[in-house]
């Protein structure tokens, strides 16, 4: 098969021209995975985003397990919408890992005054209260911010976690 120019979409080295990935995925390996710390791939569209996980879970498939999630099969070109559930539930496979088995979580706490905390989490003799919003404006922020600041008060806290989940096209930093 002849090779050609890709401009949509994942390349592949026997099909497509493409710059080689093998120094960079070695130095993710060895700088990142080896290591056991998070990393993010971060870049504009068309920059090899995908095509370097892709790349990237077949060379670390040699020392580990690869595990790849591809939420835009879910959410992707759908129209359902996002609902804080969903939110909660990636959030849970982020956090999962990271408490293995030296700590837990409780979705939807109830306090005794019959309200409910999306998320609290002990771990490594700590507590942590997470709340979790739909971005939808600063005045819902406002008000989301001050439902964990009653939590932490109800748990004796001085610090909890408010994430939102923003899909404004417009972002604000």
């Amino acid at each position: 098969m002849k090779r050609r120019f890709n401009i949509t979409g994942s390349c592949s080295p026997q099909k497509h021209y493409m710059v080689p990935l093998d120094d960079r995925l070695k130095k993710i390996k060895t700088d990142y995975v080896d290591e056991g710390s998070y990393f993010i791939i971060n870049k504009g569209r068309q920059y090899g985003k995908t095509t370097t996980l892709c790349a990237l879970g077949k060379y670390l498939s040699r020392d580990y397990i690869v595990l790849s999630l591809d939420f835009h099969e879910i959410y992707g070109e759908k129209n359902e919408k996002f609902l804080e559930e969903h939110g909660r539930k990636f959030f849970l496979l982020y956090l999962k890992p990271i408490i293995n088995g030296t700590g837990n979580y409780y979705v939807e706490a109830q306090t005794r005054d019959a309200r409910r905390t999306d998320v609290i989490v002990d771990y490594c003799g700590e507590q942590f209260i997470i709340e979790l919003k739909i971005w939808c404006g600063n005045e819902y922020n406002e008000r989301g911010e001050r439902q964990p600041a009653d939590y932490l008060d109800f748990y004796h806290k001085d610090k909890g976690y408010m994430i939102s989940f923003n899909f404004s096209r417009r972002k604000i930093p």
